[in-house]
């Protein structure tokens, strides 16, 4: 299953809407503004929805493929599971080990 996000486009009909953000955020749009890297306030809030619409998207594109994949080889017996009490019982054991090595260090 794909999810696919709507980007916010250049071209797209417009829709004035009120944020509020913080002085940092406003800022930075100045300055972005200011540098020439975007004609206008909008343009950078644009290109933001963009990239976090995109992160988001690729980051639930990976989800899923990870958790198919993992599930999958789980049901095929090609990814090995261990019971979550022995998971946590060795790391907790090289956890220690590593508070002991610490302790001989100091005080060595």
């Amino acid at each position: 299953m794909q999810v696919a996000y709507p980007l916010i486009m250049p071209n797209s009909a417009s829709h004035k809407k009120t944020y509020s953000i913080t002085s940092k955020q406003a800022a930075f749009i100045e300055a972005q503004t200011e540098a020439g890297n975007y004609a206008s306030a909008s343009e950078v809030v644009r290109a933001g929805l963009n990239a976090l619409a995109k992160e988001q998207q690729a980051r639930e594109e990976w989800w899923h493929q990870e958790v198919r994949r993992t599930y999958e080889g789980v049901r095929d017996g090609s990814v090995k599971t261990r019971p979550a009490e022995d998971v946590l019982a060795d790391a907790k054991e090289k956890l220690l080990a590593k508070a002991a090595a610490a302790e001989t260090r100091h005080a060595g």
